[in-house]
């Protein structure tokens, strides 16, 4: 059996759904306040990049790199 087909689907597990979900309604908090100008581009960075490390959020990795580089 190889990798792929092992693989568990995370999001039936209740903590990994709800810090997920957590994540992603603080990332969009987030790009409201920036989209206002509440935040400056820094500063949203920022705020995103330790979002990112306090969530761990495991399926958004493309979001993740698309805005913290």
């Amino acid at each position: 059996m190889n990798a792929l087909t092992a693989r568990v689907d995370q999001m039936t597990q209740p903590d990994v759904f709800a810090r997920e979900l957590a994540f992603i309604t603080d990332a969009h908090t987030l790009s409201v306040l920036a989209g206002r100008g509440v935040l400056t581009s820094a500063e949203y960075r920022r705020a995103y990049r330790l979002l990112c490390q306090a969530w761990t959020p495991i399926y958004q990795p493309q979001i993740v790199g698309e805005t913290t580089g």
